[in-house]
């Protein structure tokens, strides 16, 4: 898996698309955007999937690629895991 930096430029657009209320959100996704980036064992326990299961749905493409923090940091961001759950819902 290729963890990917965030883009400057499109990173502050991005944080700027996120829904202003929650209350048309699923709790899930509401939960979701309570942070704008998120380490895979507090996302593992929100989605109830293990974090190898986050790793290896990732590696294959299909689950969002994580943003890299550093040599090993690795986070997902919001905006992504929430459009993964939207697809998974149709």
């Amino acid at each position: 898996m290729i963890a990917t930096r965030p883009n400057p430029e499109t990173f502050m657009s991005d944080i700027a698309t996120l829904p202003r209320t929650q209350s048309s959100l699923d709790p899930v996704t509401a939960k979701l955007f309570e942070r704008v980036l998120w380490p895979r064992r507090e996302l593992s326990e929100l989605l109830g999937m293990s974090e190898k299961s986050i790793e290896r749905f990732a590696k294959c493409g299909e689950f969002p690629a994580p943003v890299a923090l550093g040599n090993r940091a690795k986070r997902w961001r919001a905006v992504d895991v929430a459009a993964w759950v939207d697809r998974l819902g149709t």
